[in-house]
């Protein structure tokens, strides 16, 4: 395990925080404002993120590995799925945090922590396979994750009909975004140049924009009063240690590719996903429940991720 890279991304990571949490309190961005912001980054820029990350790569180079990946996928989600449920079983927060413990389960930070971890400790090869955990992270964030968020807020109107009910989901840009990604993987069809460029360019902010967000939505709460709170401690060690430590015990028994299955167990050991924040802020959420999962999960990984080092097979 490298632990100097992942101290790296944690450093700049943070440092985004930081200068979030800095221009918030210099009332250099309102409530107002960063509410406006997050809904741009969550369906303008991660968006076009999700489709330029699959420029380059197709379904036909992957060969066999690429199914034993997407079978993994579909456990590590059905995992995260039940644990999320455990989770709240066991800490029993309060109905308004419940729907956040269980998306902060369930959606690990596959790209900006994932990405450079797997591309140091595995190969750059190996990146088109966090692409698909990627594409489904995507997927169930503007699906379930939108679904549970609103649910959980008691000022939501519940729609009464049934188009009223699927159209967040079908209409919604992410969701669009994934498919177009899913196509131009499996049809293998040629994007131009500037098509290309036009979409990394619109990607590019997200990741800075997700962190400064992150930092506004700290500012704007009662940081003393998280850290105070003992459930997160909690879910921190039940999220970080307890299933990926439990899952390098199960992943010895699947007939798969060592490395694949070393990539599916970094993937579990990764800290919850900004993307939750933004979702839980522009649906009405408990924000500041998801910003403290987010921001004392990927602390704590940089010690948790080289413990879960020890036991992979």
């Amino acid at each position: 395990m490298d632990v100097f890279l992942v101290t790296k991304q944690m450093m700049i990571l943070f440092s985004m925080i930081a200068i979030g949490y800095m221009v918030y309190r210099l009332n250099g961005l309102g409530e107002d404002s960063a509410s406006r912001l997050s809904g741009l980054v969550v369906n303008i820029f991660n968006p076009f993120l999700m489709i330029s990350s699959v420029f380059g790569k197709s379904f036909s180079s992957t060969g066999n590995l690429f199914w034993e990946n997407l079978i993994l996928v579909g456990i590590f989600y059905l995992i995260l799925f039940l644990a999320g449920f455990l989770l709240v079983a066991l800490l029993r927060p309060d109905s308004a945090e419940s729907p956040v413990y269980r998306l902060l389960t369930l959606l690990p930070n596959c790209g900006f922590m994932g990405i450079p971890v797997v591309s140091s400790l595995l190969g750059t090869q190996y990146i088109i396979y966090v692409a698909v955990y990627m594409l489904a992270y995507n997927i169930i964030l503007y699906t379930y994750g939108i679904y549970l968020v609103r649910k959980g807020n008691p000022g939501n109107v519940p729609p009464t009909t049934f188009f009223q009910k699927i159209r967040p989901i079908i209409l919604n840009p992410g969701v669009i975004a994934s498919v177009i990604a899913l196509f131009i993987f499996f049809s293998g069809i040629p994007v131009a140049d500037g098509v290309q460029s036009f979409c990394g360019y619109m990607g590019n902010p997200c990741i800075p924009l997700s962190m400064l967000l992150i930092g506004c939505s700290l500012a704007s709460s009662d940081i003393l009063s998280m850290l105070k709170k003992v459930k997160i401690y909690g879910f921190l060690f039940f999220k970080m240690l307890m299933i990926p430590i439990a899952c390098t015990f199960l992943a010895r028994l699947l007939p798969f590719d060592n490395m694949i299955l070393k990539l599916f167990l970094l993937m579990l050991s990764m800290p919850a996903g900004s993307m939750v924040v933004l979702v839980a802020e522009k649906y009405g959420g408990k924000e500041d429940c998801a910003a403290g999962g987010v921001v004392l999960s990927t602390l704590a990984s940089i010690i948790t991720i080289p413990v879960v080092s020890i036991f992979l097979p």
